[in-house]
């Protein structure tokens, strides 16, 4: 009789970092982490916002670090990751949110702009990911997730940066899937429509600017774009993200998950 195969499973405690955790679619998936019973660290430029949510995170039960960084900077992100692990442990967990969007005619991107979105949002995802990588090697087990958008799978007018970085995360997402496919590690993307986030308000305003109109008609005209005719929660990612941990979610890498109330697919 052939032997089963033996299957890594997730370590014990687990140590997630989430990048771009202080608000939206970064903070509901670090509590969510928390929740499942991981350890979070959260990061941001700045540490206001990822102390609160540290603070929401031990008041859970679990143990949190707030770390301010940005993550186009790649010493920034080397040391970031060293204090996770000397806090927290070894990383088996990556959630890289953070990211930057620009709404402009293509025409009036300046240099500076173009080269600011793809460091944070392509870029930063190289650096972190090289970062912690070798603790999940070692635990031969690891959950990669990768924020794409909606925008990674579709054009959007005024975003060619912001489009040009989350096709790109897709990429990345599948090229290092199939690198690391013989091992316990996933890569995966998670592709959000309009989400309930202070981002959506932002895109609202710079619409509203365009289109001489309130910045309530500019966010019911993002809205109407959707099938469900609804924006998306952040805790509604957050549970994709909590199902990409499950060891029964071994055979899911390289896959982009939309999760866009249908905009993608109208």
């Amino acid at each position: 009789m052939t032997s089963p195969i033996s299957l890594p499973t997730r370590p014990d405690p687990s140590v997630a970092v989430v990048t771009g955790g202080g608000r939206g679619i970064g903070r509901a998936i670090a509590l969510a982490f928390a929740r499942e019973g991981l350890d979070v660290a959260v990061t941001s430029r700045s540490t206001d916002q990822v102390a609160a949510v540290a603070s929401e995170i031990e008041a859970i039960g679990r143990r949190a670090v707030a770390i301010a960084c940005d993550v186009s900077d790649k010493v920034a992100v080397t040391a970031a990751a060293a204090q996770v692990r000397e806090k927290l442990g070894p990383i088996t967990v990556l959630v890289n949110n953070a990211g930057i969007h620009l709404a402009k005619r293509f025409s009036a991107v300046t240099d500076d702009e173009w080269q600011r979105v793809l460091a944070i949002n392509l870029t930063g995802i190289f650096y972190f990911t090289q970062a912690v990588l070798p603790d999940m090697e070692t635990a031969n087990w690891g959950r990669i997730i990768n924020m794409s958008s909606a925008a990674g799978r579709m054009g959007v007018p005024f975003a060619v940066p912001y489009n040009t970085t989350k096709h790109g995360v897709i990429g990345f997402t599948r090229g290092l899937a199939l690198d690391l496919a013989r091992t316990g590690i996933t890569v995966n993307a998670i592709c959000p429509g309009w989400v309930n986030t202070e981002m959506i308000r932002a895109n609202a305003e710079g619409l509203a600017a365009k289109k001489g109109i309130t910045h309530e008609q500019a966010l019911a005209r993002l809205i109407s774009t959707s099938p469900q005719q609804r924006l998306v929660e952040p805790e509604e990612v957050a549970h994709v993200a909590l199902m990409l941990l499950s060891d029964s979610a071994r055979s899911i890498t390289g896959q982009e998950l939309g999760i866009d109330g249908g905009i993608v697919v109208a």
